[in-house]
């Protein structure tokens, strides 16, 4: 019954973003409308999942001055609670050359079928990047996006 519950909750979330002009296939940005990134009007994350059945990523953001990165975790379990979550994040620049790496332990309280938006320190020290979906900075700074996958989530049952 659980998997049954997390392929229509996987399904569902298929369909809701259906209408999405980007996406991501192991951290390499694929235009799948075939369009420019200047003609694409809807914003779409860089985000990869390797544990698609029990957790979904959205909504990355850090905009220049910003000292937080943020993002949203999705619970799809339909029974068990994720306590913690260990992600492994690849910061890229505009020709996909990596900027930086690394593991981000995030201990959440995230009850089967909710959402959260989890903060965590920035990697730019300097404030001298944002993320290409996040507002464009007045000033000069470079752009990047982001290749994230959970590498572990503890979970503990109802």
């Amino acid at each position: 019954m659980r998997y049954i519950l997390a392929i229509i909750l996987s399904l569902s979330l298929l369909t809701a973003q259906a209408r999405r002009q980007k996406t991501t296939i192991k951290g390499s940005p694929i235009e799948a409308s075939g369009r420019s990134a200047s003609e694409q009007t809807v914003p779409c994350d860089t985000i990869t999942s390797g544990l698609d059945y029990i957790i979904a990523m959205a909504g990355y953001d850090k905009p220049l001055t910003a000292a937080r990165e943020t993002l949203h975790l999705t619970n799809l379990s339909a029974t068990d609670t994720i306590t913690s979550v260990t992600l492994e994040i690849t910061y890229l620049d505009r020709q996909n050359r990596q900027l930086h790496k690394r593991q981000v332990a995030l201990n959440v309280m995230l009850p089967p079928g909710e959402t959260t938006l989890a903060g965590f320190p920035t990697w730019d020290s300097q404030r001298s990047f944002y993320y290409i979906l996040s507002v464009k900075p007045r000033r000069q700074a470079t752009p990047y996006s982001v290749a994230i996958t959970p590498l572990s989530a503890t979970v503990t049952p109802r």
